[in-house]
């Protein structure tokens, strides 16, 4: 770490209930000032004897409408003109539209939110956010 570089590291599995079957999930959140946020996704389900297999799925909530694209393994998802979010080796599952029922929060939000779920393909994931 160096005043450009702040990272944190964290197994958190425990913020999900245990019939989701984890063994751990680990995240670490990179941030390189003035240029990206990295996050880092790994994780690993207990053994199954249902034969069943768990899976995960990412949340993102934006402000701005997101626009996806594929290119090879990486899903990038344009949002407004803020900036992109590339995700390597997943899958994206849905955009759905969140109304903003509040009427506190409909002062300063004008319009609705968006909620991104994302699929990761494998137990070892990258999301960045430029």
């Amino acid at each position: 770490m160096n005043e450009n570089l702040c990272e944190i590291t964290m197994d958190i599995a425990g913020a999900y209930p245990e019939e989701a079957g984890l063994a751990y999930y680990r995240r670490t959140a990179t941030l390189c000032k003035g240029h990206r946020i990295l996050i880092k996704d790994c994780y690993a389900f207990q053994p199954d004897k249902t034969g069943s297999k768990n899976t995960v799925v990412i949340s993102l909530m934006t402000y701005e409408k997101p626009t996806p694209q594929t290119i090879a393994q990486d899903l990038l998802l344009h949002i407004g003109n803020l900036g992109t979010v590339t995700i390597r080796q997943a899958q994206l599952a849905a955009i759905e539209e969140i109304p903003i029922t509040d009427p506190r929060l409909q002062t300063a939000w004008t319009h609705n939110l968006y909620r991104i779920l994302i699929k990761p393909d494998c137990p070892e994931s990258e999301l960045s956010i430029e």
